[in-house]
């Protein structure tokens, strides 16, 4: 029973994967596309993804092939064999325990050695090679900073929430030594159809000698590879990273002090009770209003495109 189980879970298994991946690669192909991303690249992105595409679609393989298995032998009325020889149900159950546990014990290998390396690496594939964006490091911080090149740094104070507009910029270029170079200070800076373009600004060149020479300009290029969209919001992820990007948090939320993050948990708690009342008696109101006169004549002269004409209601909630 345990072979024709595990066979079972395999077709399961390869038929969903095949599913997953043929409708994960129409989803994002049309976007790499756009980037005359190299096809090699493409498949090595969606190799990548496959050791985080089959954690996910285990555990539903795993559950087909329990249900399928004991259709099959409730049909060829196996399970009544078993029962009329003296076997008990829980030692009919035996190898369905034992075959699900043995795929949890890989599967959770599998989260904890191979997904965290796969899903970077397939991140780094599609950033860098697919997108072709600077693989920039980016501090998320009230002032965030970010490495454009090799050796220049850039500081901004403020971003729009749409992300077109950087605020206060300062941008840091070094030498081979790490000796630093040039600095440039910018009001702002707009995404344009050239790109980003630094405006109102102060460039400072340093010199060995010690000397500083001094120039203003009213708009500068800046060699900025990332658009908007990438500044809009820091947890913006795409739908197959949200339960990566969960984690991400979740880890760093459980490396912080323990009773600051219980007590915060608490409050928030706390608000959702506290306030749990007022929604189910919204709820509550607005069922009844569904249900009432005034919601069958609001539809009537919605349909009829005329003014409704309520009729008096005494007030019950002074």
């Amino acid at each position: 029973m345990t072979r024709e189980y595990m066979k079972v879970f395999v077709m399961c298994f390869a038929g969903l994967m095949t599913v997953y991946l043929v409708v994960d690669f129409f989803e994002k192909v049309r976007r790499f596309l756009r980037f005359d991303a190299d096809v090699m690249h493409i498949l090595v992105f969606f190799l990548l993804r496959t050791p985080a595409i089959a954690f996910q679609i285990a555990p539903l393989a795993v559950l087909m092939a329990t249900l399928l298995t004991l259709g099959m032998l409730s049909r060829n009325h196996e399970i009544t064999a078993m029962r009329s020889c003296g076997i008990s149900l829980s030692r009919t159950a035996l190898p369905f325990f034992v075959c699900a546990s043995l795929i949890a014990l890989v599967l959770f290998s599998l989260s904890a050695v191979i997904v965290p390396v796969t899903n970077a690496k397939s991140e780094y594939v599609k950033t860098t090679l697919i997108e072709k964006k600077n693989p920039l490091a980016i501090l998320k911080t009230l002032h965030p900073w970010m490495q454009l090149e090799n050796q220049t740094l850039l500081n901004v104070e403020v971003m729009d929430p749409d992300g077109v507009t950087l605020h206060g910029l300062r941008l840091y270029r070094l030498g081979p030594n790490f000796q630093l170079r040039e600095i440039v200070e910018a009001k702002e800076a707009h995404f344009t159809e050239k790109g980003w373009v630094m405006q109102d600004g102060l460039s400072r060149t340093l010199f060995k000698n010690g000397a500083v020479s001094s120039t203003t300009f009213d708009t500068k290029p800046l060699p900025l590879s990332h658009n908007p969209k990438d500044f809009r919001a820091g947890l913006a992820v795409e739908s197959d990273e949200l339960q990566d990007k969960a984690v991400e948090v979740a880890v760093k939320l459980a490396a912080t002090a323990p009773k600051a993050l219980m007590m915060t948990k608490y409050l928030l708690n706390h608000f959702l009770r506290q306030n749990q009342t007022i929604f189910d008696l919204s709820a509550a109101f607005e069922m009844i209003n569904f249900g009432s006169n005034e919601a069958n004549e609001a539809m009537r002269a919605l349909k009829e495109n005329k003014t409704p004409n309520f009729p008096p209601s005494i007030d019950v909630f002074r």
